[in-house]
């Protein structure tokens, strides 16, 4: 928790996690396709689904990080690798799912 405030991002378990604010915890994640085109609406709920699993099981393993992220609201974000760097494909806000503009 104390890395969150300091604006550290930890990486746990193949998932990022940072405060965006006081208000919201941000998870991320990568996709498993290669190319942004093959991440359908169906993949990408999927796969914000398997970011959301992995971050429930921390929170279940820790009663301080549960009790530090409740009332936070969470979003999710999936993010496709390119190398050294990866681009934002989309993120599920308020069990929305927000497409980023496509280059």
């Amino acid at each position: 928790m104390q890395l969150l405030d300091k604006g550290d991002r930890p990486k746990i378990g193949g998932i990022v996690i940072e405060k965006s604010n006081n208000n919201t915890v941000t998870v991320k994640g990568s996709t498993n396709c290669f190319f942004v085109d093959n991440v359908t609406e169906k993949v990408a709920l999927q796969e914000l689904n398997e970011i959301k699993e992995l971050y429930l099981k921390l929170i279940n393993s820790s009663p301080d990080f549960k009790e530090y992220v409740t009332n936070k609201a969470l979003v999710l974000e999936l993010y496709l690798e390119t190398g050294k760097s990866g681009f934002l494909v989309c993120s599920l806000i308020n069990d929305k799912l927000v497409w980023a503009n496509k280059l």
